[in-house]
This record gives structure tokens, C-alpha cells and sequence, in this order.
């Protein structure tokens, strides 16, 4: 298997895009996650995030952005909020603190001829203050496969 730094070698300019986008809204996400704040709440946040970061031009121009969030398993996934699962239930509950979940919005183009998607999350708890990253590798671009 290769090695996190070799497997980012292939840094097409559609990716750099996408990931820089992913990469605002991420840190938009991580800033809101606050005890107290609902899943719906966190929702709208995260496309406002993406209002922000979307560039009118570009590769990435009108990309669309998705929140993806759910819990680490063990009998506790929930809430659970996925690109095709938003359940009214699991976008009602609150947030509180000590909860540990995986956040990972997800960024693809709009135009539909040649679809790429820049995905990356990280485990995170959410603190009295808001929330800790607990992932260690970078946040940036890591391509498999040539």
C-alpha cells in the first residue's frame, strides 16, 4: 500500500478546487459545532458555508456541497445524516457535549459530463467550547490509484 505522501502525486486542477472548497467548508462546519445546536441547524450552516465557498468560475464553479455526519458504531450511529438519508428525527436532536461523530462534507461538480467528488472527514468530539479534531493526518488531498 502506499504511503500518504506518495499518494498525493496526482493533484488535477478539478481536485485542488473542489478540495479547497471542501476545505473552507469544513472548517465553517468545525467553527459552528457548538452543544446545543440541532442537526437541522448544523445543516443549514453547512450551506451557508457552501454559499460562501462555492467560486462563480472554474472547475469547481457551482459545485454542490453535502453534509454527511453520523456516529462512530457500537450501537450509535445516530444522528445520522447522509447525501440520501435526512431523517426528521435525527436532524431534531440537539448536539450535546462528549458526542463523537465523523463530519464529512462532501464537494462534486455541478455539470454532469464528467462528475468528480472530493470527500474528506474526520472523527470529531464535540467539547463545552465546540469541537476537537481527533484525526492526526492532514487535511488535504489524498489520490489512490493513478
Amino acid at each position: 500500500m502506499a504511503s500518504f505522501q506518495t499518494m498525493i502525486w496526482a493533484r488535477k486542477p478539478i481536485h485542488v478546487e473542489l478540495m479547497k472548497v471542501q476545505q473552507e467548508v469544513f472548517a465553517e462546519v468545525m467553527a459552528k459545532l457548538k452543544p446545543g445546536l440541532t442537526v437541522r441547524e448544523l445543516a443549514l450552516q453547512t450551506e451557508k458555508a457552501s454559499d460562501k465557498a462555492r467560486p462563480k468560475s472554474g472547475h469547481a464553479a457551482n459545485c454542490i456541497v453535502k453534509l454527511t455526519l453520523h456516529g462512530r458504531g457500537a450501537g450509535d450511529d445516530g444522528p445520522i445524516i447522509t447525501n440520501t438519508s435526512r431523517n426528521q428525527r435525527d436532524l431534531d436532536i440537539a448536539l450535546k457535549e462528549n458526542m463523537v461523530f465523523i463530519v464529512k462534507p462532501s464537494v462534486e461538480t455541478a455539470n454532469g459530463t464528467t462528475k468528480s467528488i472530493c470527500t474528506w472527514g474526520d472523527t470529531v468530539v464535540l467539547t463545552q467550547d465546540g469541537t476537537k479534531r481527533l484525526g492526526t493526518l492532514p487535511h488535504d488531498l489524498a489520490v489512490s490509484g493513478r
